[in-house]
């Protein structure tokens, strides 16, 4: 299993300017460069690591590509990445598969990493505003919508699904008016608080509508850069619904350390969960500035 051992949190030019020798054999990231903050860590680790490879998941191929290799899902536990090395894995740029089938395959072979994640300066081109001005934002264009993501694929007839919410409220939409995921029993992790004082109430007010609509009564908070915390809410969640002898569900649309914690989470209890994931595209400009910088180190242990 893997677990946070370390979290380092310092603003992006801090971060760069301490930067002395490689410190990693290979960084993992996306591959598009849409906005400020990836454009900064894209020379990030040009700085920091020998190499850098780009990770893509394709679902219809149920494969994961690093670099000019393709990784069948099924195989997603042979030694893909030499012994020894020294990795680093860019949330910033990665959607959750690819952290999340990185994650499994690193923990199958026993892997130490580190999880770099930079926080923007702002969403869209809105500037701050009082709670009674905040505007639907649409940080994203819709992609395949919700599918399951192998291995975790469970019934949904007995089951309940954790939703988390992000600045979009048409991605819970798209889940709940889905015929496959439509589920008796919702709840939802809001991040609180947000990584700026205010954001979580665009988060509310983005999905209030499909909040009502489903009638959503248990909403659970973590901090919207605390996959350590969102990590044991989900626990608490994955006990319960086991003793009521349910399946759990967890559909992570939030912030990408929440999206962090559910990977971890994943990898460590296979059994009993299912993920869901809308596959959206992330439009380009959907972000400004650069802001905090979080490095998370992964130890690996047996269980």
């Amino acid at each position: 299993m893997i677990n946070i051992s370390e979290w380092e949190s310092c603003e992006c030019n801090d971060l760069i300017k301490r930067v002395g020798k490689v410190e990693y054999d290979v960084a993992f990231s996306g591959a598009h460069l849409i906005d400020d903050r990836t454009s900064w860590v894209g020379n990030y680790l040009k700085k920091v690591s020998t190499t850098t490879e780009i990770v893509k998941f394709d679902y219809h191929e149920s494969a994961l590509g690093i670099g000019d290799n393709s990784v069948p899902i099924r195989n997603l536990d042979s030694q893909i990445i030499p012994p020894n090395s020294r990795i680093l894995i860019d949330a910033t740029t990665l959607a959750f598969p690819e952290l999340l089938y990185l994650f499994n395959n690193l923990n199958s072979n026993g892997f130490d990493f580190d999880v770099l994640y930079v926080q923007p300066q702002e969403y869209g081109n809105d500037e701050k505003v009082e709670l009674g001005d905040i505007q639907p934002m649409r940080l994203s264009l819709d992609g395949l919508g919700p599918k399951t993501l192998a291995p975790y694929v469970q019934f949904s007839s007995r089951a309940s699904m954790l939703v988390f919410l992000g600045f979009e409220g048409h991605r819970l939409g798209s889940i709940s008016n889905s015929d496959i995921f439509g589920m008796p029993e919702y709840s939802c992790l809001l991040g609180i608080p947000g990584f700026k004082a205010g954001w979580e109430n665009k988060a509310v007010y983005n999905n209030m509508s499909y909040l009502s609509e489903l009638n959503i009564r248990n909403i659970l908070i973590s901090g919207a850069n605390d996959p350590i915390y969102t990590y044991e809410v989900i626990e608490n969640q994955y006990n319960a619904a086991k003793y009521s002898r349910k399946n759990l569900f967890l559909a992570p649309l939030g912030t990408k350390p929440a999206g962090v914690a559910a990977a971890n989470f994943a990898v460590n209890n296979p059994s009993n969960l299912g993920i869901v994931y809308d596959f959206i595209q992330s439009k380009v400009g959907r972000s400004s500035g650069t802001d905090i910088a979080h490095k998370w180190k992964f130890k690996f242990s047996k269980e």
